[in-house]
């Protein structure tokens, strides 16, 4: 007689795991193996703007970017630098975390384990958390100013 594990996963008769296949499966290594080139390609992508974006920033801090005719004025060249390298972070980190995603994947293809996939699918976890919370803050923003624009529009009819 034996006794099953209360605690275990369902298994379907025949099958591995309840997944169709334990934690080296061709279920889970083919369909991660297969999404590991976008990643590394979307996380290339995400590198490259972030470079282009804090070259920019440099080039505004350092003044070589400003209108014509303009004085130089140091304090609106570093804010205008910053938020434009923060708009770089914004481009960087979800790139540094795919990176990050892609190397778990390549470990787990290279050696499956249940380690090695949870390793994978806590990188991904991580980046679709940071996606969530950034576009949350953009949303957030984007209501504000479309609010501030139209009390301002209204406030401007008013007047005239």
């Amino acid at each position: 007689m034996s006794i099953s594990n209360p605690y275990s996963a369902p298994v379907v008769p025949g099958k591995k795991g309840a997944g169709g296949g334990g934690a080296g499966s061709g279920g889970t290594i083919k369909p991660l193996q297969k999404t590991r080139p976008w990643v590394i390609f979307l996380a290339i992508l995400g590198l490259l703007m972030a470079l282009l974006v804090f070259g920019l920033a440099i080039l505004i801090m350092v003044g070589l970017i400003a209108p014509e005719g303009a004085e130089p004025n140091i304090v609106a060249q570093f804010v205008g630098g910053g938020v434009v390298f923060v708009t770089g972070l914004v481009y960087f980190i979800p790139a540094y975390l795919l990176i990050k995603y892609a190397m778990a994947i390549g470990e787990y293809v290279e050696q499956p384990s249940g380690a090695n996939l949870s390793k994978a699918l806590n990188a991904q976890m991580v980046f679709w958390r940071l996606i969530g919370i950034v576009t949350a803050i953009f949303l957030g923003l984007y209501v504000l100013l479309i609010g501030l624009a139209l009390m301002l529009g209204m406030g401007a009819a008013m007047a005239n």
